[in-house]
C-alpha cells in the first residue's frame, strides 16, 4: 500500500461509514492529484444528484460549504471556498484546489472533506437514512460485478 491508497483508506475507529473506500473506488491504487480532484468532483456530482430531490439544491450547497468551513482548519487550500457559495455546488473550483496539492494531502483532505458531510448529513437525518440516500453516490465504480440489493 503507497502513501495515496493509505491515505485514502484513513479512518478513525469511531467511523461508522467508511468512506476511504468508496473514493478509492473511484481513483484506483495509484492515484495522483489530478485523478483525486476527478474523483472529488464525481463524487459530489453524484451526491448532489442524489440529495438535491430530497433537500434542494441549496440545501446540498449548504451542507457541502459547512464541510468545507468545517474541514478547512485542517486543511487549510480549503479556505475561504465556503465564503463563494452560490446557488450550484462550484465544482471546477473544487477541482482547482484538489488537482493543486501534492497526491497525499489530496487524499487527506479528500476523505476529510466527505467523512466532515457524511457525518453532517447523519446529525440531520441519521446513519440508516443517510447510508440509503447516499447509497449510489458511494458505490463502487470499478468495473466488478454489479452489487446485489440486499434489501428485497
Amino acid at each position: 500500500m503507497d502513501a495515496t491508497e493509505a491515505a485514502l483508506s484513513v479512518m478513525s475507529s469511531d467511523d461508522a461509514f467508511e468512506i476511504g473506500p468508496p473514493l478509492s473506488n473511484r481513483v484506483g491504487r495509484h492515484a495522483d492529484a489530478a485523478r483525486i480532484a476527478d474523483a472529488m468532483v464525481e463524487t459530489w456530482q453524484a451526491i448532489d444528484d442524489a440529495l438535491a430531490p430530497i433537500l434542494g439544491r441549496q440545501g446540498v450547497v449548504a451542507l457541502h460549504a459547512r464541510s468545507l468551513h468545517l474541514t478547512a482548519p485542517l486543511y487549510g487550500w480549503l479556505g475561504g471556498m465556503h465564503e463563494a457559495v452560490g446557488k450550484t455546488l462550484d465544482l471546477p473550483a473544487l477541482h482547482a484546489r484538489f488537482a493543486a496539492q501534492e497526491d497525499v494531502p489530496a487524499a487527506l483532505g479528500a476523505n476529510a472533506l466527505l467523512q466532515t458531510f457524511h457525518r453532517l448529513l447523519v446529525s440531520l437525518v441519521g446513519l440508516p437514512l443517510t447510508e440509503r440516500l447516499l447509497r449510489d453516490a458511494w458505490a463502487d465504480t470499478s468495473t466488478g460485478p454489479p452489487a446485489r440489493n440486499i434489501d428485497t
